[in-house]
């Protein structure tokens, strides 16, 4: 089976933006693999954050890992964000090979 993505959009409680970027900058609070994800990506702005999770099934996985995760990482993460959800469907485009042979 092919990856496939899905993403989380969320606000950025006001004034919280430096406190998630210093939490984000520490890694995921999981191990990708044990939950089924290839790789994983956080888009910080100052008022969104965009979590995006690759794998074979993330949408289930994404489901299976917010129920395994321990309330002090829910509370954590909801003291810093606001409004989180689902983006299920992605387009992607990628560019052509070169055709430039090497000299």
């Amino acid at each position: 089976m092919a990856n496939q993505q899905i993403a989380i959009l969320a606000d950025v409680r006001p004034g919280r933006h430096d406190d998630l970027q210093k939490m984000l900058t520490q890694g995921p609070p999981f191990d990708l693999a044990e939950h089924g994800f290839t790789r994983h990506h956080a888009f910080l702005g100052e008022a969104n954050l965009i979590l995006v999770f690759e794998g074979e099934r993330p949408t289930s996985d994404v489901k299976r890992l917010a129920a395994s995760l321990g309330m002090a990482q829910v509370t954590k993460m909801a003291r810093l964000i606001s409004n989180p959800r689902l983006v299920p469907e992605a387009f992607s485009w990628e560019a052509a090979p070169s055709d430039l042979q090497p000299v």
